[in-house]
């Protein structure tokens, strides 16, 4: 028996949406060369492209808010890149 994924699924993972989690997101290489990780939100990614996410710019703003919040106190720093 073969398990297989759907050719047009994307297997998504709580990580996927946590700013620079070590374990989720996409790698992308900023201005200074450094490689980075960055959750699957606007400005980075569509949701919608990359989840099917119907409302691509609220959940961003959304995930957004709970990076912010969640991870206050922690060893991760939160930088909004996000546009009020």
């Amino acid at each position: 028996m073969t398990i297989q994924a759907p050719t047009d699924a994307e297997i998504l993972d709580a990580r996927d949406f946590m700013i620079d989690h070590p374990m989720g997101g996409l790698v992308v290489e900023i201005p200074n060369g450094i490689a980075k990780r960055v959750p699957y939100i606007y400005p980075y990614v569509c949701p919608y492209v990359r989840a099917s996410i119907q409302d691509p710019i609220q959940f961003s703003q959304e995930i957004e808010e709970i990076n912010s919040s969640g991870v206050s106190g922690s060893e991760y720093k939160v930088q909004s890149a996000m546009l009020s």
